[in-house]
């Protein structure tokens, strides 16, 4: 295989270093494949000799001159190349990753596990560019692979923890945030939306906003409590519920003095009130 210079170099002669030691002189050139075949694509580091001084009889610069390629030699095609021009590949893949991107939204609002929070403002996206392929038609198939993730709170974990940090007092009692589109969230560092979150060992973040916290109470366990108790048990009863501030007992026939007996026939309806209301 023969390669040429795309000009004439000239070899700088060898010198000695601070030791005495002989180096080389040496130059960079540009080469192209004197004929055009994949098989001159090549690997990095292949030696080369100068054939020319073996030509012309000079035997000793044929074994001192060589050569070497630092980086593959690429691109060497014989024969029809699909291509696909690059501003249309461009726009193609452009529109494909919004695509991907709503695609996969969607599927995070329709597939959140119950009882967990997720925030769209901490969605991080990545992509990744497949080769394109040719179809039968003579048309470009361009692919990509997308990755969606995001981090997800249990809501009462998450409601317990901003009950703590925010309100003085609170002593680990169960709640629930009332209104979780009232919080912000953002990323501390510069993070983009395109990244990954799996190579960090923890992420930094701040959440803004009001929302409303509800000290929570078991429905069902009350229920039980109240199953067949006389009416003037209510008091008594919701001792052992603080989350209720207090409580109304509607009972039909209003003549009735105690709570039904059979579970199905008791209602509980929770009625939430402004702070100082």
């Amino acid at each position: 295989m023969i390669f040429k210079i795309t000009e004439s170099v000239v070899v700088p002669g060898a010198t000695k270093d601070s030791s005495g030691n002989t180096v080389p002189g040496k130059i960079t050139a540009k080469v192209f494949a004197d004929v055009a075949d994949n098989k001159y694509n090549l690997a990095a580091n292949t030696k080369f000799t100068v054939p020319g001084f073996k030509e012309g009889g000079f035997d000793e610069l044929y074994s001192a001159i060589s050569a070497t390629n630092e980086n593959a030699f690429s691109g060497g095609y014989v024969g029809l190349r699909f291509t696909v021009d690059e501003a249309e590949l461009s726009n193609a893949k452009t529109s494909l990753e919004t695509e991907l991107r709503d695609a996969l939204l969607t599927r995070v609002a329709n597939e959140k596990p119950a009882n967990f929070v997720v925030f769209d403002s901490a969605v991080v996206f990545s992509f990744e560019s497949l080769a394109p392929t040719e179809s039968s038609e003579g048309q470009a198939i361009i692919k990509e692979k997308a990755a969606l993730q995001i981090p997800i709170f249990r809501d009462t974990e998450l409601a317990s923890y901003l009950a703590k940090a925010t309100i003085p007092g609170y002593e680990d009692e169960p709640v629930r945030i009332d209104d979780v589109g009232q919080l912000s969230f953002a990323y501390n560092e510069a993070t983009s939306t395109e990244g990954s979150l799996d190579a960090r060992d923890s992420i930094s973040f701040k959440l803004t906003g009001q929302p409303r916290i509800i000290w929570t109470f078991d429905q069902e366990r009350l229920k039980n409590d109240l199953l067949g108790a006389s009416k003037t048990a209510l008091t008594a009863i919701l001792g052992a519920y603080p989350a209720i501030e207090r409580a109304e007992a509607v009972v039909r026939p209003f003549w009735k003095r105690s709570f039904p007996d059979k579970l199905e026939n008791i209602s509980i309806t929770e009625s939430l009130e402004e702070q100082g209301g």
